[in-house]
């Protein structure tokens, strides 16, 4: 991170089990403020949330200053509306229980589904066929909250997650 300019200038991103790893090591894996994570089509793995205990808490040997500083991490979920292998309804909401429970800034976290969109092409013709993809508008929406313009992602439905 040095060669960088600093942790604060690293940005983690990607796609399904990528997407679970960005979170993870974004929100839990350092106790350094990364640039932020952008998580395309992820779930929340047992580190961050489980079902039976519900959102984890940070761990428990950062101090103070760390967990302040967390507190100001960026993260953007995005994902298809018709995503079936890890489904927005249940993807959004664990999520949004781990950022009410981290106390992260809600100016610096969005929920965006893509109308019409799934998680990977589908075999058969009644089926899915339009997949989120790293070179489509995912990547667009990257490179606007890389700058600090999370305002400029288009083409996608913004979305308040339930509990």
């Amino acid at each position: 991170a040095a060669q960088y300019g600093g942790h604060e200038r690293v940005w983690i991103a990607g796609f399904s089990q990528g997407g679970v790893m960005s979170a993870t090591v974004a929100l839990r894996g350092t106790s350094k403020l990364l640039g932020g994570a952008f998580v395309v089509s992820g779930y929340p793995p047992r580190p961050l949330y489980a079902d039976h205990l519900g959102a984890k808490r940070l761990p428990s040997e950062w101090s103070s200053a760390d967990v302040e500083n967390k507190k100001r991490t960026k993260i953007y979920f995005y994902t298809g509306e018709l995503d079936t292998i890890l489904p927005l309804s249940k993807a959004f909401c664990r999520f949004n229980r781990v950022v009410e429970e981290y106390g992260l800034d809600p100016a610096n976290v969005r929920f965006w589904s893509k109308t019409g969109y799934c998680h990977y092409d589908h075999s058969f013709p009644w089926e899915c066929h339009k997949p989120i993809s790293p070179h489509g508008n995912e990547f667009h929406a990257l490179w606007h909250v890389v700058k600090g313009e999370p305002e400029k992602v288009a083409g996608v439905v913004p979305v308040e997650p339930g509990n």
